[in-house]
């Protein structure tokens, strides 16, 4: 979908400047000359003007990448945006201005457009993106050295802090290694390791317990091997406690923590199997329970949310690669599952959030596309989202990529995921409830692919993972 980002606005501002002194012998000014010269072409305009087809009028083009006035011819690689046969900056939808470089396009539309309208309205950690002033991502403060750059990290937030441990350095190295990141402090804390850290793996689960972050599961990256054993880090001290081992290895499963209790579901074994059922530790008694009455099967790349007692799950993909509809609700204060209104219609990696007025659910993939729509839940029915701005259609591989947080005024942001042909996505989007309307989230710096993504307190941190195939030590913060 095409976007004006107040064309129309910016037009009469432009017409109304466009008078310029006369020079040397009383020659008009090529401004003067064009000013309010109405154009059918932009072969009526000249000296870098271009004709804007809606109000049939000369202006002075400037090139922003995603808008579309001028066509053009078709585009190739460039390192001075020339494009391809076409004129200057033309190179299809993904042509850029002269000096910035530009990709490959199909013939169609260059990125001709008015300047953003709010350039000299948005200041500090504001950024302009069309018309509006929206939040920049901001870097958070270098991890230590001995944490080092990796994927596959376990990660969770408890006490408004972000706990990170294990992983896979970028030379395959399965880590033990982890550190506590602090929001307010814009400051990091390595975790100790004694003879009771849990040992070197990727993927594991952890889980905030109100006294420590239980670490158990994962399993080697090369697959070789997956664990049933974990222990509890206690960062008031730095004291790892061992736990008893669970009933199942389980890889990047879906967890609840709530009043003391640990809800582990689903995930993989050591070589990508989908598991089915639950597993239930309780903290105050050191204990392992195992769920008797899970009704969803296995399934993999389901939408999921948490909000207090419940654990909120919606379709997915089955272990035959049948497309799933379902959702279901774990309460652990009553320790059982119940149902609720299924979606329209089969889809897997949704974004999903829940901030306590309903769930949001956008996104997803089905066999064959990648959707740019949604639902929210309104009571116990859902109702279709505007889709006018949102972000373009993408979806969440489970633990890959693909974020969401919940935040104040019924808002929810999304950002990264994976298009239909598995690449990734930097940009996102903010959707407001009560609006019913998408405001945009630019671009991370990094793609953070199998990194940490973690909302703490309505701010969305991002580290680590890989960058095109590269290890990262990275992290990135913004508040919507």
């Amino acid at each position: 979908m095409l976007r004006t980002w107040g064309l129309a606005s910016f037009v009469a501002s432009v017409l109304g400047v466009l008078g310029v002194l006369a020079v040397g012998c009383g020659r008009l000014s090529e401004d003067e000359l064009l000013e309010g010269k109405s154009c059918a072409s932009d072969s009526d305009c000249v000296g870098g003007y271009v004709c804007d087809r809606a109000a049939n009028l000369c202006v002075r083009g400037v090139a922003v990448p995603g808008e579309n006035i001028l066509t053009g011819a078709a585009g190739s690689d460039s390192t001075d945006g020339s494009g391809g046969s076409g004129s200057t900056g033309a190179g299809g939808t993904d042509g850029i201005p002269e000096g910035s470089g530009g990709d490959s396009g199909s013939a169609g539309a260059s990125t001709w457009s008015a300047p953003d309208v709010c350039e000299d309205t948005c200041t500090g950690d504001r950024l302009c993106l069309g018309s509006q002033c929206v939040p920049r991502w901001l870097p958070i403060a270098a991890a230590p050295t001995e944490l080092g750059a990796r994927s596959k990290p376990a990660f969770a937030v408890g006490n408004g802090k972000l706990f990170v441990w294990g992983g896979v350095d970028g030379a395959g190295v399965d880590l033990s290694s982890g550190a506590i990141y602090d929001l307010a402090q814009d400051r990091w804390e390595l975790t100790t390791i004694t003879a009771e850290t849990p040992s070197p793996r990727t993927l594991a689960n952890v889980a905030w317990t109100g006294a420590g972050f239980l670490v158990w599961g994962g399993r080697l990256n090369s697959g070789e091997s997956d664990y049933r054993s974990g222990a509890v880090y206690d960062p008031a001290t730095g004291v790892w406690t061992p736990m008893p081992t669970a009933g199942n290895p389980r890889v990047a499963s879906l967890l609840l923590s709530y009043d003391g209790q640990v809800l582990s579901w689903g995930g993989w074994n050591k070589a990508g199997a989908v598991l089915e059922r639950s597993q239930r530790f309780n903290a105050g008694t050191n204990k392992w329970l195992s769920s008797t009455d899970d009704p969803l099967g296995k399934r993999e790349h389901v939408a999921w949310a948490t909000l207090g007692a419940r654990l909120y799950i919606l379709g997915g993909r089955s272990s035959t690669g049948t497309l799933l509809s379902d959702g279901f609700v774990y309460d652990m204060s009553t320790a059982s599952w119940s149902s609720i209104q299924s979606l329209p219609a089969g889809r897997y990696g949704s974004f999903t959030a829940q901030d306590g007025s309903g769930l949001f659910s956008w996104g997803g993939r089905d066999l064959d596309a990648v959707h740019d729509d949604g639902l929210v839940m309104n009571g116990s029915l859902w109702t279709s989202i505007n889709v006018e701005a949102g972000p373009s259609a993408r979806w969440a591989p489970h633990h890959q990529s693909g974020w969401s947080c919940a935040l104040a005024g019924e808002r929810v942001a999304i950002t990264g995921g994976h298009d239909v042909t598995g690449l990734p996505q930097l940009d996102g989007g903010v959707y407001s409830r009560i609006e019913n309307t998408w405001s945009p989230l630019p671009a991370s710096s990094e793609a953070h692919e199998w990194g940490v993504g973690a909302c703490i307190d309505g701010t969305l941190v991002l580290w680590g993972g890989t960058h095109d195939g590269t290890a990262s030590a990275s992290g990135e913060r913004i508040t919507p």
